[in-house]
């Protein structure tokens, strides 16, 4: 269908770049956004204009005409009216098995005339109670997502090194140094990446709870690891939060788990 077909342009123009042309969302973020656009500007959804929503939700209310149907949905966020219009005969069976109550998966756009509504370009019956739960789970990656794009967190980042000139004219004029008592390594074996992973994993999904919205700051990360350098924890938290098993709370240097 011409979905798949935007999806695919979609994916050739942005070039890799961290944008959907099809976001899923819930009820309370399109109204949300409805709020923030109330000046008359463009609907943006995580600071983002897609082309193309996805929602899933139960229809509380179904009324069928000839040639179009009514929905209210519940996604136990909120509610919001839905719309779409028949245009294809075979699509007759499908509307047929939608009844109050059934759960629904839609696609199309939000409009705001005459009334707040989501104009349905498709729809069809959840398959699955399995379907509801991914929904939400792409709508927080969606979100996560977006929001390290809009910060500049494209990867990881890189750890700058001296050139190697510089090294040498630098112990060149400086004489060697013992560290200091506080610079002694501690004699503990320096983590793998995968080993430095679950160990703040487990460390965010143990403290981040009493923590409340604040979450853990990265000072209190860092020196849980101990056996690594800042510079190598905070990458690591990078690809993490990127990967979406954690998010930025308060501020950047802010963790909580999912």
């Amino acid at each position: 269908m011409g979905l798949s077909q935007g999806q695919g342009e979609s994916a050739q123009d942005k070039k890799g770049q961290d944008k959907f042309s099809c976001l899923p969302v819930t009820i309370r973020v399109i109204q949300s956004a409805i709020a923030e656009s109330s000046d008359g500007g463009d609907l943006k959804i995580f600071g983002d204009e897609p082309s193309m929503l996805v929602l899933v939700a139960a229809a509380e209310e179904v009324q069928k005409q000839n040639t179009s149907v009514e929905l209210t949905l519940n996604d136990g966020t909120g509610r919001f009216k839905a719309r779409y219009f028949l245009t294809d005969p075979g699509v007759q069976k499908v509307l047929d098995a939608i009844e109050p109550g059934t759960y629904v998966s839609v696609f199309g756009n939000v409009r705001t005339a005459p009334t707040n509504h989501f104009a349905a370009l498709g729809i069809r019956p959840v398959q699955s109670a399995d379907e509801v739960s991914y929904h939400g789970i792409e709508v927080a990656h969606a979100f996560l997502k977006l929001r390290r794009a809009k910060l500049g967190y494209d990867s990881a980042p890189a750890i700058a090194e001296k050139p190697k000139e510089a090294r040498q004219a630098t112990q060149a004029v400086l004489p060697s140094q013992q560290p200091s008592p506080a610079e002694a390594p501690s004699g503990k074996p320096a983590m793998s990446d995968d080993e430095m992973k679950a160990a703040i994993l487990a460390f965010l999904s143990k403290e981040s709870p009493s923590r409340g919205d604040q979450g853990l700051a990265f000072s209190d990360i860092s020196k849980h690891v101990g056996t690594s350098s800042e510079e190598k924890v905070r990458a690591c938290l990078v690809k993490i939060v990127d990967d979406g098993d954690a998010f930025n709370t308060i501020d950047d240097d802010h963790f909580s788990s999912l």
